[in-house]
């Protein structure tokens, strides 16, 4: 599968940030190269790409840069995101699971 993990990258090379009247609309933006062989700093441009967010994804959510993998004709982002959860209780409860999506893809969990 031909896909660009983004996690790896700064600031120099690629933003993510919500849209201010908007917060289900996000703007991606990706530096990548004009050319086959870029050789200078010149050879290189910024790119835009806009991103509609599903219902499923709080307003307040902290977004992390994506996985961006070809589908088709298309490319979707695996847009991975924080948001915090309330406190649960302490009492209550005879099993805890805790299950954690990490930024690379990898599932953990612990009972």
């Amino acid at each position: 599968a031909r896909m660009l993990l983004l996690a790896a990258c700064d600031r120099q090379q690629a933003t993510i940030e919500r849209s201010d009247t908007d917060p289900a609309r996000v703007l991606l933006r990706l530096q990548l190269p004009s050319r086959p062989d870029p050789r200078a700093y010149a050879d290189w441009t910024w790119v835009a790409c806009p991103i509609v967010l599903p219902p499923t994804v709080p307003a307040g959510a902290v977004l992390h840069l994506p996985t961006l993998r070809v589908a088709g004709r298309q490319v979707r982002a695996d847009l991975a995101y924080t948001h915090a959860v309330p406190k649960a209780r302490r009492t209550g409860h005879s099993v805890a699971l805790g299950v954690d999506w990490g930024l690379n893809t990898l599932l953990s969990a612990g009972a």
